[in-house]
This record gives structure tokens, sequence and C-alpha cells, in this order.
């Protein structure tokens, strides 16, 4: 790899664009031209850095770990290394480290400084490469909170059913019953246990049950509504959440899903026929002043009734 660099090649990269060969020539008696091999680490987390590399030849990766895998971004001929740290006079944050064999142009800080303050074209390139480096951080930021929202919602869902879990209805019940409250619509819920699941699962495997807790979710999200929401409770046992529905209008919706139940066909992966199931249903609805405990121990309150009852029927508290 040749380290010759005259003037007229360093016009041709991007933070001396539009800059006369005749301006830059004092800089290569002041810069240092080096070659570097593939993998050299070129600077490190935690370093002082006095110089800005310039690319002249090769490529050069970003990284948070020397030997993660994700790599930040590439850094191609043209493009520099470590302006953020010199100018903002701060420690490294990343590694960056040589790609392949590569070509880089060392110029210290207080030259940088030097070119920026008497050259309006490099002031300007320097800014726009500034800028681009932001925006593709930005970017990249954006992209990570869209994953971690992502990965927020999904940690809400119960895989096996599709349905919401646990966790969902701890965090969201409190806010539907504030908005109910202020809104003065009545809000009312329905807990529904699968009958005999135990048994269910001894008798047919626990893939049939598991089967079975599809049926009844795919049941549950057949009457829901967009402001409704259903969640997992734990095991075979669900909640639903019916905002703007009185105990009378409830009822309606829990005898209609007992029923739909009650009808459903069950298959296995092979397509073979299962056992149906039914279930017992509790219904409630909130009264002034009542907490999410309360609440929700009133609806248990019902299904336990119900299951006392001889199942696969409902029963109001």
């Amino acid at each position: 790899m040749q380290l010759a660099t005259t003037p007229k090649d360093l016009t041709n990269l991007a933070l001396f664009r539009g800059e006369s060969p005749d301006t830059l020539e004092w800089l290569l008696d002041y810069a240092e031209q080096k070659n570097v091999n593939a993998g050299e680490v070129l600077l490190a987390p935690g370093e002082t850095n006095e110089h800005l590399l310039l690319i002249l030849d090769g490529s050069v990766r970003i990284q948070l770990e020397p030997n993660d895998e994700k790599v930040l971004a590439h850094l191609q001929a043209g493009q520099c290394i470590g302006e953020m740290s010199i100018i903002e006079h701060e420690k490294v944050s990343a590694y960056a480290i040589a790609d392949t064999d590569c070509k880089l142009l060392k110029i210290e800080g207080t030259i940088l400084w030097s070119l920026i303050n008497r050259s309006h074209a490099i002031a300007c390139n320097l800014l726009f490469i500034l800028s681009s480096r932001v925006r593709k951080n930005n970017h990249m930021v954006i992209e990570s909170l869209n994953q971690q929202r992502i990965y927020e919602e999904f940690s809400k869902i119960d895989v096996l059913t599709n349905l919401h879990n646990r966790r969902w209805l701890d965090e969201t019940m409190d806010g539907i019953i504030d908005r109910c409250r202020i809104n003065s619509e009545p809000l009312s819920v329905v807990m529904i246990d699968v009958d005999h699941f135990k048994k269910y699962n001894d008798e047919n495997g626990h893939l049939a049950g598991d089967m079975a807790l599809r049926a009844v979710s795919n049941s549950i999200q057949e009457f829901l509504r967009p402001n409704d929401g259903a969640a997992r409770f734990g095991g075979e046992e669900f909640v639903i959440l019916l905002p703007n529905t009185n105990l009378k209008s409830a009822k309606i919706v829990a005898e209609r899903l007992r029923s739909g139940v009650s009808s459903t066909s069950i298959f296995d992966s092979n397509n073979s026929a299962l056992p149906g199931v039914t279930v017992s249903v509790g219904v409630t609805s909130m009264e002034p002043n009542q907490s999410v405990e309360e609440l929700l121990a009133s609806a248990d309150s019902a299904l336990y009734r119900a299951k006392n009852s001889g199942r696969d029927c409902v029963v109001l508290c």
C-alpha cells in the first residue's frame, strides 16, 4: 500500500471538498500518513484522543465491544474518525477497528482547529459530516426505541393464547378504572375458568390442554369489541374487561361466550378431533370507590359460585 498522498488527492475527500490544493499543501508537512493492518484497534473507549484520523484507503468498523458481532458503522475511504472526541474534549466512546488494511492521515487536534478557522469550506464540510453522523445516530436511536417498544408489547402478550397476560392487566386496569370513573361509565369484569382442566390434561395430555386454551381464547376474541380487553389471568383462568358495559349487558356477553366455548370444536396439531371443554363464568360491575383488588375479588367470588353451581354456567355478583 503506497503512502504517497498529494494535496490534489486531499481535495477529493469530503472534509476538503471545495478547497484548493495550494491551501492544503502545508497540511501534508504537519499530518502523519500511516498504514495500519486489518484488526488493529485505532481508538478505544476511555482513551483521550488528540488526533483526527482520515481514511485515505480501506475500511474501519465502529463497535461498542472489540469482539462484538454487532457493528455500529462501517467507515470507508474519505470518512474520518475521532472528530467528536476532539470537538467535545471528551474521551473516546466506542472502538474504531481497521476492518481491512488501511491508509490513514493522522491530523493533530490543534491542526484541525487551525484548518477550521482558516477555511470556510472545511468548516462547512465538517459541519455536514457531523450532522450526517448525528442523523445516522438518531435513526439508530429511533430504531432501537421502536424495537424496545415491540419487545415491551411482546412482554405483555401470552404466547400460548395470544391474549394479554397478567402483567398487562396489572399495568392497565388502574387506567381503565380511572377513565370509566371520569367519564361516569360503568365497567364490568368477566372472570372465566375452564372446567375440570386438570382432568382434561391428565386424560388427553398437556398438548391437548394447550389446544383447548387456544380454543377458549379464540372464542373470547370473537366477542371482544375494540375497547374491550382480555388477558390470561393464570393457568386456565381468563379475565375480560368491558368498559361502558353495565352488569345486565355483561351477563349477555358472558352467556354468549359460555355457549360459544361449549360448542367450539378442538383439534390437535394433526387435525384430529379432541374432546370439547366448558367454562364457568363470574361477572361483576364496578362499585363506587372500588379498588382493582376489590373488583377482581368480586369477579372471583362470582366465578367461585359458578363452579359450585355445577359449572358451565354464568353467575353474577
